[in-house]
């Protein structure tokens, strides 16, 4: 496994943030006080969130949950609380679009777009200006991944992204080494 794909790895298997884990305890809380009223859970919450955790995702603490399993939670406890209709349901029916991207594998590559773009912003002092930086990162795309020229952002894949952002990281390290010795010769 290379580092373009530990990097898309590494953001599925984070944990939970803090504001989520609130969201999924909410979400079995909700879940739990349906159960009760329908007769199908008799224990108190404490005791029925750990056996439904395990349930949804095999994991007993919220806290160790990770941001790929939160999806399947969230929509375990929701439909243990009879959530047929959820606003989540009604966006994904409206917008369904956008969740066959986000299911096809679009969302790394435009994670991994973002990261990119955002790394080009951090190196234009190195690479002289933002736009330099992107054309610098264009070419690389071009170069190494025979991306058509005009289309290096469009086509190109999560993969080959992240890819071309390490290499970006390489030439900007050295960049920044060649101009220290150099001005370090024209002082000594």
């Amino acid at each position: 496994m290379d580092k373009s794909d530990q990097a898309m790895m590494g953001a599925r298997a984070a944990l939970l943030t803090g504001r989520e884990i609130q969201r999924l305890i909410m979400a079995a809380k909700r879940a739990h006080d349906a159960q009760v009223a329908c007769g199908l859970a008799d224990e108190e919450f404490g005791v029925w969130r750990h056996a439904a955790l395990w349930e949804a995702v095999g994991k007993q603490s919220f806290r160790a949950v990770t941001q790929h399993e939160l999806g399947g939670a969230l929509k375990y406890f929701r439909e243990l609380a009879g959530d047929e209709d959820n606003e989540r349901t009604v966006w994904q029916r409206k917008n369904a679009t956008i969740v066959k991207h986000e299911e096809s594998g679009e969302s790394d590559r435009r994670r991994a777009l973002y990261k990119l773009r955002l790394r080009c912003v951090e190196l234009a002092e190195v690479f002289g200006s933002v736009e330099g930086a992107e054309a610098y990162a264009c070419a690389i795309l071009r170069r190494t991944h025979k991306l058509p020229a005009g289309e290096e952002w469009r086509s190109a894949r999560a993969k080959q992204l992240l890819q071309t952002m390490f290499t970006l990281n390489t030439r900007a390290r050295a960049k920044v080494k060649k101009q220290k010795l150099e001005d370090a010769n024209a002082n000594g």
